[in-house]
């Protein structure tokens, strides 16, 4: 087994690692989820909130 061979999958592998490192040490400056990862420490309303859910859910519909 040579490298060109296994290129398709050491891409990929090198993707999902190189994903992993960058998660982790931007993971270090996050100090809850829900300000800011969840919401990218933005301050939405409910309203808006529930405004964008119900839009995820209803466009996310005609997919299935």
């Amino acid at each position: 087994m040579t490298l060109c061979n296994n290129l398709p999958l050491v891409s990929v592998a090198d993707f999902l690692l190189l994903t992993l490192v960058v998660g982790l040490y931007y993971s270090r400056k996050v100090n809850t989820l829900r300000e800011e990862y969840a919401v990218g420490n933005k301050h939405f309303a409910t309203e808006k909130r529930g405004e964008t859910l119900l839009a995820t859910a209803w466009n996310g519909s005609g997919l299935a």
